[in-house]
């Protein structure tokens, strides 16, 4: 399966905030940030499959990209639970802070997620349309989400290289699924 993965544009959320199940808005930018998008994409977008985080800075991309598309939830960004919309440095502070940043990919955050939870629920996504024999998807999500792909894909080998990538606001990445 061929995938193209899209990270959603420049949120409207302060430097250093924790914000992965908040529903945040775009940035004043994003007129121009999915202008940018639009120019990267193929001309063939129209024959993929297109499915958006049901996040609002990703349904608002893939509305300005006009494509037709459906939201999963599989495709949200990690959930952070207690940690969503504090600082990291505050986040850090902590016990469970200084556990998490030890270990991302394996513990959990507080009412939250690991890593690994999300890589896990964004493959069962994969394989649910592998299984319906779609062969072109085009993901709208977040870094997170775009990073479990990339591991998935094997891209990358290990959480840690997946992180190391670059993931820009606006990034698209042209991935295959070797099912």
């Amino acid at each position: 399966m061929n995938i193209l993965a899209i990270r959603h544009t420049s949120v409207n959320v302060p430097s250093g905030v924790c914000y992965g199940h908040l529903d945040v808005g775009v940035s004043d930018k994003f007129d121009e940030e999915a202008e940018a998008v639009r120019k990267l994409l193929p001309d063939d977008v129209g024959i993929y499959k297109a499915i958006s985080s049901p996040s609002s800075r990703c349904t608002a991309l893939a509305s300005r990209l006009e494509f037709t598309f459906s939201t999963d939830s599989r495709l949200m960004e990690l959930n952070f639970g207690a940690w969503e919309g504090k600082t990291w440095n505050s986040i850090y502070e902590t016990k469970e802070g200084k556990e998490w940043f030890q270990d991302y990919e394996n513990t959990i955050c507080p009412d939250g997620e690991s890593f690994s939870q999300l890589r896990d629920r964004v493959e069962e996504l994969i394989n649910h349309y592998v299984k319906e024999g779609v062969e072109q998807l085009l993901i709208v999500a977040h870094g997170g989400t775009l990073r479990s792909l990339f591991l998935i894909c094997g891209i990358c080998e290990t959480a840690q290289e997946a992180f190391a990538k670059d993931v820009p606001y606006g990034g698209v990445f042209y991935l295959t699924y070797p099912a």
